[in-house]
């Protein structure tokens, strides 16, 4: 490491090590969690897509915790993927399918869309209720599509 500049220094099996600066220059400068506002809050909420956690273990271990860091770490995951489920099942709670509320929400606002605006064909609760039913019916067709036909073709 003579004339080579170094970021950190670990124990080894034979004695201290450090590791390169080019080693970890991808990690720490061009890692997208870094960035900050409204950029670094949506590439936060993209981790899951591109297959990465909140904090990659390499980055992690730059950090001080506030506590034993390993239960820090799972801790600070833990509550990522538990915000993720969460807003997923909300995202799809409010799918127009008619066993959820969005299929409910849309059936009863196209009635009173319909007796409203005194159009004989919405105004019937039964046709309000097939409408959504077949739009629900699409739009389950369209999450099979797109999880069948990649592995179909």
């Amino acid at each position: 490491f003579k004339s080579e500049s170094f970021l950190g220094v670990t124990t080894s099996y034979l004695g201290i090590d450090g590791y390169p600066i080019s080693f970890i220059k991808t990690t720490v400068f061009g890692a997208d969690a870094i960035y900050g506002g409204t950029q670094g809050f949506f590439t936060t909420l993209s981790l899951p897509f591109q297959g990465l956690s909140p904090v990659p273990s390499t980055l992690a271990s730059l950090f001080s915790t506030p506590f034993y860091a390993p239960l820090f770490w799972f801790s600070t995951n833990m509550l990522f993927w538990v915000f993720w489920l969460s807003f997923l099942l909300g995202l799809t709670n409010s799918l127009p399918i008619l066993i959820t509320d969005g299929g409910q929400f849309l059936k009863d606002t196209l009635y009173i869309f319909g007796t409203k605006r005194k159009i004989k064909s919405l105004s019937n609760e039964k046709t309000a209720g097939a409408i959504s039913n077949y739009l629900g019916l699409f739009i389950v067709f369209l999450i099979f599509w797109e999880l069948l036909i990649p592995r179909i073709i």
